[in-house]
This record gives structure tokens, sequence and C-alpha cells, in this order.
């Protein structure tokens, strides 16, 4: 499948015959001329990475062995798939950063769904002269700036300061075995952009900080969330260099509405509107984590800010009205809401000599029952129990058990249904007619044009 000057070069090369080409002319196999089913592939290039070698069992209950490579050329990049006794020759005779000639190799559709070049019983791969290097690009010519990166990158060099890190955690695989897996976000002077650790790659971010350097070499582009992202491989390359001074510009203070979703680095001055109550919960690995929304409000809008583990006991000196500065938080986005949210790298401090946004409404004034709008998503009311609350349990998704209760509050404009959840009915349950509440963040969900409060992770009550 090759064109007669395509095969006569190929000959040429293999016996140390340099052909003149015309301009404009090229007799070379490139990575980019590769297509599926092609058949006795001959082509040179750069090796960039060399993986590990796994064996495996045939149907015929031979013993066979594979390991991968990744071969680059200056139109591009492509896997190799080495197989059986070939092996020995890359591990013996061949090295990262060696130009090498594979000849007789066939090219198939990979796992991943692209095509990849395959070195069987039939195929070679040789060495070739350092001389011939300059032909080539280098390694670090993979090297790349975050806003250049495009989603069909086999093989990229990244260098970028931290900008947030997010929590490790645990996973078992469909085989059965353990992994692990933590997300870092990296900025240079053109962007930023998440970075997915794999396994081993974990343990060498235990010390990262913010504003430290990390340097990947032979990482790979995935999407992610929407968006690229850079994922390390077995076969990358990390190194961490501590110490860098955070760039004062990425400190800029943002406003509520500039917000969006998956921005890290978040730092935000703003009013707390409302503090929710501590919530516990099950980490994947067992372990107990604890969580507290707090709602945050500036001249321009309203957003949740979740705090996370030890950062939980930052909201115990927090009050309702007071200034805040947030730095370091990173957005998330569940059921289409954007959330802050704030980890063992964030901070949360009381700011002096700053401006502060102006008082919203919402955190001193009361709604009358009557003038609740539909779905409102923040609505605080003051009245008194009219019908006796009426509790259950139910077993939620996650097959936990959870105290339901239902109850009426009234006050002179009007009546309404209120059901709480969890803590909060425990809190109103045994409550009778004739108890004065004032009832703060809870959501009007409306139905059938029937109005109902309900108690949500921003909820809270006082009894009177």
């Amino acid at each position: 499948m090759l064109t007669d000057e395509g095969a006569a070069h190929i000959v040429a090369y293999e016996l140390g015959v340099t052909l003149q080409r015309e301009d404009g002319f090229d007799t070379e196999i490139h990575v980019e001329d590769l297509s599926q089913g092609i058949n006795d592939v001959s082509i040179s290039g750069r090796i960039l990475l060399i993986g590990s070698t796994h064996s495996f069992t045939r149907k015929d209950g031979s013993e066979g062995k594979v390991t991968k490579l990744l071969l680059g050329d200056s139109t591009g990049v492509i896997d190799v798939t080495v197989w059986d006794d070939k092996i020995d020759t890359v591990r013996e005779e061949v090295d990262p950063d060696d130009i090498v000639r594979i000849s007789h190799a066939y090219v198939r559709e990979g796992l991943n769904g692209q095509i990849e070049l395959n070195v069987g019983h039939r195929g070679s791969i040789v060495k070739l002269p350092k001389n011939t290097s300059e032909v080539y690009p280098q390694v670090q010519d993979y090297s790349q700036k975050i806003e250049s990166i495009k989603d069909d990158i086999k093989f990229l060099n990244l260098e970028g300061e931290v900008r947030q890190i997010f929590p490790s955690s645990k996973f078992t695989r469909a085989d059965g075995t353990d992994g692990k897996v933590q997300r870092i976000s990296l900025s240079d002077d053109t962007g930023d952009i998440v970075c997915v650790f794999w396994d081993e790659k974990v343990e060498l971010l235990r010390n990262i900080g913010i504003g430290d350097s990390i340097k990947i070499i032979g990482a790979r582009i995935r999407i992610g969330r929407e968006k690229n992202e850079v994922h390390t491989t077995k076969s990358s390359e990390v190194e961490v260099t501590k110490g860098r001074n955070i760039d004062q510009r990425k400190r800029k203070t943002t406003t509520i509405s500039n917000i969006s979703i998956e921005m890290t680095n978040v730092n935000l001055l703003a009013r707390v509107v409302q503090i929710g109550n501590t919530r516990h919960f099950k980490k994947r690995d067992g372990n107990e984590g604890e969580v507290v929304t707090i709602l945050l409000s500036d001249e321009t809008g309203t957003i949740r800010l979740n705090l996370w583990d030890n950062m939980v006991r930052k909201a115990s000196g927090i009050e309702r009205g007071q200034v805040i500065s947030i730095k370091n938080a990173y957005v998330n986005t569940w059921l289409d809401t954007m959330s802050l949210n704030l980890g063992s790298n964030g901070e949360i401090l009381i700011p002096k000599n700053q401006e502060p946004p102006k008082i919203p409404r919402l955190i001193f004034e009361l709604d009358k029952i009557a003038e609740l709008d539909d779905n409102q998503s923040f609505a605080s009311i003051k009245g008194e129990i009219s019908k006796i609350p009426q509790g259950r349990s139910v077993i939620t998704n996650r097959q936990s058990k959870v105290r339901v209760v239902t109850f009426s509050v009234k006050d002179d404009s009007g009546e309404i249904d209120v059901t709480f959840w969890g803590e909060l009915a425990s809190t109103v349950e045994n409550l009778e007619v004739g108890t004065i509440l004032t009832i703060r963040g809870a959501y009007v969900e409306t139905r059938e044009e029937e109005k109902r409060l309900k108690s949500n992770v921003l909820t809270t009550i006082d009894i009177s």
C-alpha cells in the first residue's frame, strides 16, 4: 500500500543509500500518513515513552508479552504496541529519546478507538545513529502553553504553578485492584487547567502546596467535565519544585456574578447571609467527613460556600451579616447549581481596611407567608405552629434512614405547610401548636399552585 517512491526510499534507507529529493516532494513515511488496516509499514521516529511489560495467557494456553511505546516525528505521535520476543530488543537496545526504525509493522485500531502501530513476529525495531536525530523533534519540543492545548494531544510536556489542590481519593478497579487519583489545577501565563494524577504519581504530591511548581513530561489530554484535562500515565514523569511565589495577578478578588463553572483559585469578599448546620457523611474510604454550607452575598448576587472537614471549625466564629474574605476556593456544580468549596488549602479570613459589600435584605428581612414567591430559593418567615408536627422515617437513595416531619405555620398574612428533614425534623417533632418559630433559608416548593416550605442545607430555626 506504498507508492513506488515510498518503497524505493525504504529500500534505499535500509541499504544506506541517500536519495536526493526534489523540492516539495517527500518520500518518507510519516505518522500522519498511517491509517487503519495498513500492513507492512516501515517508519522512523523518536521514542518518547516506553511503558511497562505485561504478561498474559492466550486462548490456546500459550504465554504472551506486550508493551507500549510512543513514537513521534515532525507530523505527530502514535502508540506502538510491541509483542512477545520483540520486547527484548526494546528492553536491551532502546531507551527513551532514541531514534529508531520500525519495519514490517501493521496498523490496527486500539481499545481507545485510535489507530496504533503493532510490531509482531515479522516486525523489527532498530536503533539509528545519533547523527539522524536532528531530523526529528526533541522531547522538549513537545512542551506547550496551557492556552494551546488541544483535545487530541497524545504526548504533552507541561509546567505550571499550583493554583488549587483537590482532595485525593481511593477507588477499586473492575479487576479488584486499588487505585488513587488526585486533581490539581495548574496555571501558567496563558491560563489554567486541571491535571489528574494517578496511582504512584499521587504519592509525589503528598507535600504539595499552593504556589509550588509542577513539571509533567509525557502526559495525555482527555475530556473531563466538559473541559480538557491533563492526565498522567504510568510512563509520565512528574517533578515538583517547592517554594515559588504566587503571582499577585492571580490573587485578584472577583465578584459573585463573575464566578463560572470549573473556576479555581477564587478569591472573594462577601457578606454572610446564612450559616447552615454541620452535616456528617461517610467518605468512599470509610472515614467520616463533615461539611457546613454558608450563603454569601455581594452587590452582584449570592452563592453557596461549602466548608469541608478541617475548615468546618472556621464557621464556628462567623456570624450572620459579617464580612469575610475567601481565598483559593474552587467551583463545582451539582444539579445545575454552582457552589464554592473551600478545602484544606483554602483560607477564610475576617478582612481589615477593606470596603465591605452592602448589607443584603436577606440578612435581616422576613417574608410574609402570603407574599412568598413560587420556587423561592431563600425564604425566611416568623409564625406560630398551627398544625401539630407529624413525623416518620424514610429510606433515602443511599439506603440510610432519615427523619421527616410535616407541620403548618401561620402568620398574620396566611398559612403554609412545612417539611423538615434530618436534625431539623427532630428539633420540631415534639413542639406544640402555638409555638413561635423563626425559619430562615428554607425553599419554597410550588406544586399545583400550592406552596410548601422545605428545609435544605441552609435552613435554620429559632424557637421562642
